[in-house]
Protein backbone atom coordinates (compact mmCIF):
# COMPACT_ATOMS: atom_id res chain seq x y z
CA UNK A 1 0.00 0.00 0.00
CA UNK A 2 1.11 3.34 -0.78
CA UNK A 3 1.60 5.73 2.02
CA UNK A 4 2.62 8.83 -0.12
CA UNK A 5 0.58 11.99 -0.74
CA UNK A 6 -0.06 13.10 -4.00
CA UNK A 7 2.33 15.79 -3.61
CA UNK A 8 5.07 13.49 -2.72
CA UNK A 9 4.42 11.24 -5.64
CA UNK A 10 4.67 14.00 -7.75
CA UNK A 11 7.92 15.33 -6.07
CA UNK A 12 9.28 11.53 -6.43
CA UNK A 13 8.41 11.11 -10.03
CA UNK A 14 10.07 14.75 -10.79
CA UNK A 15 12.80 13.58 -8.76
CA UNK A 16 13.48 10.24 -10.56
CA UNK A 17 13.57 12.04 -13.82
CA UNK A 18 15.72 14.13 -16.33
CA UNK A 19 12.90 14.38 -18.76
CA UNK A 20 11.88 17.89 -19.37
CA UNK A 21 8.37 16.95 -20.67
CA UNK A 22 7.57 15.47 -17.16
CA UNK A 23 8.84 18.70 -15.76
CA UNK A 24 6.84 20.91 -18.03
CA UNK A 25 3.45 18.89 -17.86
CA UNK A 26 3.47 19.07 -14.12
CA UNK A 27 4.25 22.79 -13.96
CA UNK A 28 1.43 23.52 -16.71
CA UNK A 29 -0.74 21.31 -14.17
CA UNK A 30 0.54 23.89 -11.24
CA UNK A 31 -0.20 26.90 -13.78
CA UNK A 32 -2.67 25.85 -16.49
CA UNK A 33 -1.90 29.80 -18.35
CA UNK A 34 1.84 29.03 -18.80
CA UNK A 35 2.53 27.77 -22.31
CA UNK A 36 4.14 24.67 -22.40
CA UNK A 37 6.46 25.02 -25.33
CA UNK A 38 8.37 27.76 -23.34
CA UNK A 39 8.08 25.44 -20.16
CA UNK A 40 9.71 22.39 -22.13
CA UNK A 41 12.44 24.72 -23.56
CA UNK A 42 13.41 26.42 -20.19
CA UNK A 43 13.10 22.69 -18.16
CA UNK A 44 15.60 21.44 -20.76
CA UNK A 45 18.06 24.31 -20.16
CA UNK A 46 17.63 23.99 -16.80
CA UNK A 47 18.39 20.62 -16.65
CA UNK A 48 21.01 20.42 -19.26
CA UNK A 49 22.90 23.05 -17.41
CA UNK A 50 22.70 21.18 -13.98
CA UNK A 51 23.90 18.35 -15.63
CA UNK A 52 26.86 20.25 -17.40
CA UNK A 53 27.58 21.73 -14.15
CA UNK A 54 28.03 18.38 -12.54
CA UNK A 55 29.76 16.97 -14.89
CA UNK A 56 32.57 19.92 -14.63
CA UNK A 57 32.79 19.44 -11.11
CA UNK A 58 33.31 15.36 -11.60
CA UNK A 59 36.27 16.20 -14.41
CA UNK A 60 37.61 19.25 -12.70
CA UNK A 61 37.91 16.83 -9.10
CA UNK A 62 39.02 13.95 -11.40
CA UNK A 63 42.05 16.59 -12.79
CA UNK A 64 42.95 17.80 -9.43
CA UNK A 65 43.00 14.20 -8.12
CA UNK A 66 45.21 13.12 -11.25
CA UNK A 67 47.59 15.63 -10.97
CA UNK A 68 48.10 14.96 -7.35
CA UNK A 69 48.80 11.65 -8.08
CA UNK A 70 51.35 12.72 -11.13
CA UNK A 71 53.19 14.87 -8.33
CA UNK A 72 53.43 12.26 -5.97
CA UNK A 73 54.72 9.83 -8.92
CA UNK A 74 57.43 13.02 -9.90
CA UNK A 75 58.38 13.48 -6.46
CA UNK A 76 58.80 10.03 -5.20
CA UNK A 77 59.60 8.17 -8.26
CA UNK A 78 62.38 10.26 -9.63
CA UNK A 79 66.25 9.35 -8.67
CA UNK A 80 68.92 12.58 -9.33
CA UNK A 81 70.18 12.12 -12.48
CA UNK A 82 73.69 11.38 -11.47
CA UNK A 83 74.77 8.21 -10.84
CA UNK A 84 71.82 6.17 -11.17
CA UNK A 85 71.95 2.29 -11.51
CA UNK A 86 70.53 0.76 -14.04
CA UNK A 87 67.35 -0.25 -11.82
CA UNK A 88 67.00 3.28 -11.27
CA UNK A 89 66.89 4.37 -15.11
CA UNK A 90 64.43 1.73 -15.47
CA UNK A 91 62.24 2.95 -12.78
CA UNK A 92 62.74 6.96 -13.74
CA UNK A 93 61.77 5.95 -17.44
CA UNK A 94 58.37 4.07 -16.33
CA UNK A 95 57.81 6.80 -14.00
CA UNK A 96 58.05 9.01 -16.62
CA UNK A 97 56.02 7.09 -18.85
CA UNK A 98 52.86 6.61 -16.21
CA UNK A 99 53.09 10.22 -15.86
CA UNK A 100 53.14 11.09 -19.79
CA UNK A 101 50.34 8.88 -20.16
CA UNK A 102 48.37 10.13 -17.51
CA UNK A 103 48.80 13.56 -18.75
CA UNK A 104 47.65 12.84 -22.07
CA UNK A 105 44.56 10.86 -21.13
CA UNK A 106 43.03 13.59 -18.86
CA UNK A 107 43.56 16.56 -20.94
CA UNK A 108 41.05 18.62 -21.62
Amino acid sequence: MNNLTEAETVAALLHATTDAHVWASEFNLLFPDSDIDTMLGWFANAIETGRSAGLRSIIEDGQTRIKERLDRITDVGIYPTNDRTPWQEGWNAACIAIAERLDADFAI
